[in-house]
């Protein structure tokens, strides 16, 4: 079980079943969670097949709008692309997380239970369920509108496309919604007294094209036949959000298919956020809800507020240097001796260079990073000795061979550098310090130069 981060991703199980999903991820995330869902009653879970779960019931929480704000890598993005979440997976999903967190059969759960931090799991376990859980409500009908009709029973209504009409009904009047695609639709201004003015008011009323559960909002509100879609409401539209730290995403209604952007991309978009009725007949009113991104300044400002006092607790217990966390240090040594130097140094890589990620800001993940790149600059003898803790000296890892050492110095150069980027967790501790990050900085520069130097692996020391 190669773990070396704190998420549903961050493992070597999890990176194997992402590759097994690239081609196919709705039967193949299908098949992961029934293995979990449908077992016997007390049968055990391996730590891999519980990986595998935690992975892809994350992946159907993400593909339900229900992600958590963390960053996912390259081969995160690519399954999700591809993945047509059904009802069937979420249903699956749901009775698959309680299995993980069992301790008494879950061996992932076991693993967590004796590890440094092992309230971690069971927390992440507890939000995803209560994500699902959301998306689950989101898609289910009220009582009224799920209660049978009396009589005899009515043909299931054909699934909303583009063109159909649905009338809010309201006490101030009729509102006019046309479904644009899938999760999207145009709302017009006005609220109008008949349905023919409503209908009417299509062909020429100011509108605007929203994110909506189309689905759910065809039940709640009233059909009214389909209409052509004018040409400006036809065509791309994208929307941006809002995600880790400071970064934006861009991407059309239905949330798939995106990429990142700057700020002065995003900021010129519509945010992404789903339309309920009510929004929606509120904008008919007049009243539209108020929805905007906020700056990056805004948003740094709003994330020191919120963690200025665990912050400076942090500050007076560790130091900036890549080994000024001696816990953590001993929980990164504790990951290489179990599952190996080659390991660590590949999963490194890959986090370095994008192929596999965590959510920023994160000074745990920070710190391991940091940490192993401070490990590589020993290994080539350009970092002194001394910084290393003396109650660690034991347990100081040899220096690989090629060509190990070389992606591991690769990897060190990737990793140094994101330790003072803008998201990263580390730079806004140290830059509420008395200094506002001065010694952070010198250290990482410094770390930077000795890493930079082309000393071959024969005669690292």
């Amino acid at each position: 079980m190669g773990t070396w981060g704190g998420g549903p991703f961050d493992n070597d199980a999890a990176a194997d079943f992402l590759a097994d999903a690239q081609a196919a991820p709705g039967p193949v995330i299908r098949e992961q969670l029934q293995r979990l869902a449908r077992a016997k009653a007390g049968a055990y879970v391996d730590a891999d097949d519980g990986q595998m779960g935690w992975a892809a019931a994350e992946l159907v929480a993400l593909a339900l709008g229900q992600g958590a704000g963390a960053a996912c890598g390259d081969a995160v993005a690519e399954v999700l692309a591809r993945f047509r979440c059904k009802d069937t997976h979420l249903q699956l999903a749901l009775a698959a997380v309680p299995r993980l967190a069992d301790a008494a059969t879950s061996e992932l759960a076991q693993l967590w239970a004796e590890s440094a931090n092992p309230a971690q799991l069971q927390d992440a376990l507890a939000a995803l369920g209560q994500r699902l859980c959301n998306a689950k409500v989101a898609a289910t009908p009220s009582a009224a509108a799920s209660a049978p009709p009396a009589g005899p029973r009515a043909t299931p209504a054909a699934r909303p496309k583009a063109g159909d009409v649905v009338v809010l009904e309201g006490s101030a009047g009729l509102a006019v919604v046309q479904v644009v695609g899938a999760s999207e639709v145009a709302v017009f201004q006005g609220v109008y007294p008949t349905l023919a003015a409503a209908l009417a008011a299509i062909a020429e009323a100011p509108a605007r094209r929203v994110p909506s559960d189309v689905a759910r909002l065809a039940r709640v509100g009233r059909p009214a036949g389909s209409q052509p879609l004018r040409q400006d409401l036809r065509g791309a539209k994208r929307y941006a959000l809002e995600c880790e730290l400071l970064d934006y995403y861009v991407c059309p209604a239905s949330g798939r298919g995106g990429e990142m952007a700057p700020y002065q991309v995003a900021q010129t978009l519509d945010v992404h956020v789903f339309w309920d009725a009510a929004s929606l007949r509120a904008f008919a009113e007049g009243s539209p809800p108020a929805h905007r991104l906020r700056a990056p300044q805004e948003r740094e400002a709003d994330h020191r507020r919120l963690h200025a006092a665990r912050w400076a607790q942090r500050r007076a217990t560790t130091d900036p240097g890549p080994f000024g966390d001696p816990d953590l240090l001993a929980a990164l040594l504790d990951w290489i001796e179990t599952y190996g130097l080659d390991n660590a140094i590949l999963r490194m890589h890959d986090t370095a260079t994008g192929r596999q990620g965590y959510g920023r800001p994160n000074e745990w993940e920070e710190r391991r990073c940091y940490a192993f790149a401070g490990l590589v600059a020993l290994w080539l003898g350009s970092w002194p000795a001394s910084t290393w803790p003396p109650a660690l000296a034991a347990r100081l890892p040899n220096p690989p061979g090629e060509p190990l050492f070389g992606r591991a110095l690769e990897a060190a150069r990737g990793l140094a550098d994101q330790v003072i980027a803008p998201s990263a967790e580390l730079r806004l501790i140290w830059q509420d310090g008395d200094d506002g990050g001065r010694q952070l900085r010198s250290t990482v520069a410094a770390l930077q130069a000795c890493l930079a130097l082309q000393e071959p692996a024969g005669k690292v020391r």
